[in-house]
């Protein structure tokens, strides 16, 4: 059994979002680093990462082919603009709370935020990748 497009960005956006609304819902209960909120979120982010091989595992060639496509060079694209943005953080032209508001001007905040930052870019940049690729088959 495969599945359509629909039913495999259904399925990856109900991973996506149960992730993100349960870590706010973490971040809301428990405020602050502790153990618990921890592991609750590693615990979420397995469970979204199941979840998403779950519909890799029934999706066509064309699908898996595209989405890894996509990946590769959207998230080639969020690790070269972070580039820039990690020299001009270094030379105090930019700085980490700048960029994420609640973020300490600490050596510890930058080094989590930058690991952070590079993840989100290259989310940001398979999301991009990904809408050309739609729009580019789409019949307008």
């Amino acid at each position: 059994m495969r599945f359509s497009v629909s039913r495999f960005w259904g399925v990856q956006a109900t991973a996506v979002a149960a992730m993100l609304l349960g870590v706010a819902a973490i971040n809301h209960l428990m405020p602050g680093p502790s153990l618990g909120a921890a592991s609750l979120i590693a615990a979420l982010i397995l469970a979204g990462c199941a979840f998403a091989l779950y519909a890799y595992r029934f999706a066509d060639e064309i699908i898996f082919q595209t989405d890894k496509t996509a990946w590769f060079w959207g998230a080639l694209a969020g690790a070269v603009l972070f580039a820039p943005i990690a020299i001009f953080a270094n030379w105090h032209l930019l700085s980490v709370p700048l960029v994420v508001p609640s973020a300490q001007d600490t050596h510890a905040a930058y080094f989590v935020q930058g690991g952070v930052l590079v993840i989100v870019l290259e989310c940001a940049g398979f999301a991009v990748v990904r809408a050309i690729q739609y729009f580019s088959q789409a019949k307008l």
